[in-house]
């Protein structure tokens, strides 16, 4: 028996809903030397892959050393980068 094909990309993508702050992060990265050449279609789809996370005050985004799993954009707020023991 032959399994199932896998579901067709472009179905998938033509009902999937694009989040509402998905516009305004591929604004914003769409503006930095980094995505510079990138079409804005790929910006965007690339902005709605991410996942919003909110953190405490004080709370650790990350260490030094960290094996990087994506990349951090802050929408709201500051960030402090300290080096060296806390």
């Amino acid at each position: 028996m032959t399994p199932p094909a896998a579901p067709s990309p472009v179905w998938h993508n033509l009902f999937r809903r694009r989040p509402p702050w998905a516009e305004e992060v591929a604004g914003l990265w769409a503006a930095t030397p980094l995505f510079e050449g990138i079409p804005r279609r790929e910006v965007l789809r690339l902005a709605r892959d991410m996942h919003p996370r909110s953190f405490e005050e004080d709370e650790v985004v990350f260490r030094a050393g960290d094996v990087g799993a994506g990349a951090v954009l802050v929408l709201e707020g500051r960030v402090e980068i300290r080096v060296g023991a806390a």
